[in-house]
């Protein structure tokens, strides 16, 4: 059996969950004697790069970042070069990386994984209508569906006519910054960790709120931001607005950087609204650090038991349960994490794949 991967979250995204998702599968199929090829021409995917110079089934050129109004050529480049490695490699699977047309024939099997529903429900942060289906073509196309939680596969029921489709909840893995036996023997400094994008749902400025309003907080921990991009000018401003500019700053690079930010945090915070998995959750958790999080139903279906929860919409709530997530140190809360993690391997994800594949 050989799998096929495309392109399209290799341009569409720097780095990421989706592209992590892809390339672990990648390496685990290779760890399991599958034949795999990702073929992505053209990225700008920083972790693609780095699975390059171990995979040699890899068909790509890193360019760093997209050049102003390139984004239609580059897109259509890239479907004519997969197109092509498609035919050559005659694959039995074809495994969607992201939303869109398939560039296959029928023969093949066509697999897409669905990790959320966002643009679904927050349509008008997107400047859509109520009625936008950008997953359609996928899931009208495909012959099978991998949805990543339980309660991503009832969204998708909810926003999509998918009853003669063939569904399977397939959990990630969390054991890819190798830390399943960790030491929970950390000095931890005084920061509390936030983690990836900061707009719309992903509830930021109420966090800043929860942090700025609460004088505990402000005169015993910073704030570090990881990923997301450099503060925008407007987040700044409300910095300065909050008078936390100086307790506040962001980090960017390499999985070892947000190793050592896992391992000092005092707590990792994510209050966002919906995710499909929320993956650095599982991340934080297998290094010992604490975790203090939205109680939405796919968080929670995530973190089980060994999170503490707080209404994303409540700042006051948020303080106070973030408050007692610093003051937790080697309880049972952190230790409840470190067996929680260990359901989620990409050994177990990439076997339960390859069974729904051959299913």
């Amino acid at each position: 059996m050989t799998i096929f991967f495309d392109h399209r979250i290799f341009l569409h995204q720097k780095s990421g969950g989706i592209s992590r998702y892809i390339i672990n599968l990648s390496k685990q199929f290779d760890k399991l004697g599958k034949d795999n090829f990702i073929s992505s021409p053209i990225h700008i995917n920083i972790m693609l790069k780095e699975h390059s110079k171990i995979k040699e089934e890899i068909s790509g050129k890193f360019i760093g970042s997209k050049p102003l109004f390139t984004n239609k050529i580059l897109n259509y480049l890239n479907d004519k070069i997969s197109s092509y490695n498609f035919k050559k490699i005659d694959p039995k699977v074809y495994h969607q990386s992201y939303y869109g047309e398939f560039l296959c024939n029928k023969r093949t099997l066509k697999v897409v994984t669905v990790h959320d529903l966002i643009h679904e429900k927050f349509y008008s942060d997107y400047g859509s209508t109520k009625n936008w289906r950008p997953k359609a073509k996928s899931i009208e196309q495909s012959d099978k569906i991998i949805c990543i939680s339980e309660n991503t596969k009832n969204d998708l029921k909810k926003y999509y006519d998918i009853e003669s489709k063939d569904i399977s909840v397939i959990y990630h893995g969390s054991d890819h910054l190798h830390n399943l036996n960790c030491d929970l023997n950390f000095v931890r400094d005084n920061f509390i960790l936030f983690i990836g994008g900061r707009g719309k749902y992903k509830n930021f400025k109420r966090f800043i709120e929860a942090y700025s309003n609460n004088d505990k907080l402000k005169s015993n921990f910073k704030v570090v931001c990881f990923g997301g991009g450099k503060f925008q000018k407007s987040e700044l401003n409300l910095f300065e607005k909050k008078k936390i500019i100086n307790f506040i700053e962001h980090k960017e690079g390499s999985d070892q950087v947000l190793i050592e930010l896992y391992k000092k945090a005092k707590c990792l915070v994510y209050p966002s609204l919906y995710e499909g998995f929320g993956l650095p959750i599982i991340e934080a958790m297998s290094f010992g650090c604490p975790v203090v999080a939205s109680n939405s139903k796919s968080l929670k279906e995530s973190c089980g038991s060994a999170a503490i929860f707080f209404d994303p919409k409540n700042s006051d709530d948020m303080s106070d349960k973030i408050l007692e997530a610093v003051n937790l140190s080697k309880n049972e809360k952190i230790k409840e994490g470190l067996s929680h993690i260990k359901k989620f391997t990409w050994k177990k994800s990439a076997e339960q794949t390859l069974n729904f594949y051959e299913k």
